[in-house]
């Protein structure tokens, strides 16, 4: 999916939460929305040799979610995916690794305490889960070459978020994620190796900045 498709989505998103009739305030028990975002150092190489430098890369994040209150209790899921800001970079380092260029496709989904801030908002907080698609690659002297990754990751995680009322139905959120998430060794980094020395770690800080219309 290139980004051109994902911004057509995102303007089909926005037209029609806005066609959608208000009756009233809405009870805010379900809604959803579009997220744009980032994280800083995600995707970097972890091995057993610890003496491996790496400058981070970082990454933009776009997205959907859905969000069910349920009293004092919330769900949190939806779908996001990221592109590349800057690459990766080796600062120091004895194998043969030259720069990283990851992305991931991430499916979470969340569950907590949420706190009604009166009229005005709502704070919430909570843990849960997310499974995760790395893909992109890795370029290395030893292949003389760029090894491609694509890969499948189970995290773990939390979320804590604020959101401010704009209209009856509608609000402004900022959340805060927090994902821990390592693939398994994938990539052989020294041609006098016969294994897989390195895995890509997608832990990392997210912030996202996001709209939400809730349709009850």
């Amino acid at each position: 999916m290139n980004f051109n498709m994902i911004k057509r989505i995102i303007l089909y998103i926005i037209i029609i939460l806005f066609s959608l009739p208000t009756i009233g305030k809405a009870k805010e028990i379900f809604g959803i929305g579009f997220y744009l975002g980032g994280q800083h150092d995600v995707g970097t190489l972890s091995s057993y040799n610890s003496d491996i430098q790496l400058d981070p890369q970082n990454n933009y994040i776009v997205g959907f979610s859905c969000k069910v209150n349920i009293i004092c209790i919330f769900l949190r899921t939806g779908m996001d995916t990221s592109f590349l800001i800057s690459d990766g970079g080796v600062k120091e380092t004895s194998d043969d690794i030259e720069s990283t260029d990851i992305q991931f496709t991430t499916i979470p989904f969340f569950a907590g305490l949420n706190f009604r801030i009166h009229d005005k908002g709502e704070f919430y907080m909570g843990a849960g889960c997310a499974y995760m698609l790395g893909r992109g690659k890795i370029e290395t002297q030893a292949s003389s070459s760029n090894e491609d990754i694509d890969t499948f990751i189970w995290a773990t995680g939390f979320i804590a978020g604020v959101g401010l009322n704009i209209s009856s139905s509608a609000s402004f959120y900022i959340e805060w994620e927090y994902l821990n998430g390592k693939s398994d060794s994938i990539i052989q980094t020294q041609s006098t190796n016969d294994w897989n020395n390195y895995y890509i770690d997608f832990t990392g800080h997210r912030i996202l900045l996001g709209f939400m219309y809730y349709l009850i």
